[in-house]
């Protein structure tokens, strides 16, 4: 029931978003017990797909796509919804060469009590922030602060950290300090550098 619940919640909540760069609920239901979603289709490939056949990304396409991404977020958290998973496998790159945000799968609407029990992680360890590592209260910033490790690594090519289980990457992201992209990768300029800080530290808790 909570995950039909939630499924629910999903359509609901980006059928109000009306942005260009969320991808767009069409219609949304059930049929014979079964719950559907129709959502837009957009061909291209996702983000993580796109890092993974390329490398690392030029310095202007990443910044273009964190632009992008943060915008999405931005529309959603103007109607008090964080979408709690935000990383590349849920940016969608169309042929047109424009981001695309999905899954609000785990989404949750500031204005109503959630569904998930207290204590409860869900979102990806490689780009979850430190709070909601830890099962507390997660609010915009957390997006904000998985969009800046998103943004690490497109300039780096891979996340910040590794670590042999998903929880002990999740806890790096509580304990260590973030890598410096410019050492990663030196033709990062400092004020770009600087961004991808400020998305870390003004995280609920700061890693």
């Amino acid at each position: 029931p909570d995950q039909l619940e939630r499924f629910r919640r999903e359509a609901r909540a980006v059928a109000r978003l009306n942005h260009p760069h969320v991808v767009t609920v069409i219609d949304f239901g059930e049929d014979d017990g079964s719950p559907y979603i129709v959502l837009e289709l957009v061909e291209g490939e996702t983000l993580k797909q796109r890092i993974k056949r390329g490398g690392r990304l030029p310095v202007v396409e990443a910044v273009a796509y964190a632009i992008e991404v943060g915008r999405a977020l931005s529309a959603a958290h103007a109607v008090r919804l964080v979408h709690r998973d935000v990383k590349p496998q849920n940016v969608l790159i169309d042929h047109e060469g424009r981001a695309k945000v999905t899954d609000f799968g785990i989404a949750r609407s500031l204005e109503v009590h959630g569904l998930t029990a207290t204590g409860r992680v869900l979102g990806t360890t490689d780009y979850v922030a430190p709070e909601q590592a830890l099962g507390h209260a997660v609010t915009e910033q957390s997006d904000v602060y998985s969009l800046g490790i998103v943004l690490y690594e497109m300039l780096a090519g891979e996340p910040p950290f590794r670590a042999e289980s998903q929880v002990a990457v999740a806890m790096k992201h509580v304990q260590e300090q973030m890598p410096d992209i410019q050492i990663a990768r030196p033709d990062v300029s400092s004020s770009l550098a600087a961004v991808v800080d400020r998305a870390i530290w003004m995280s609920g808790i700061c890693s």
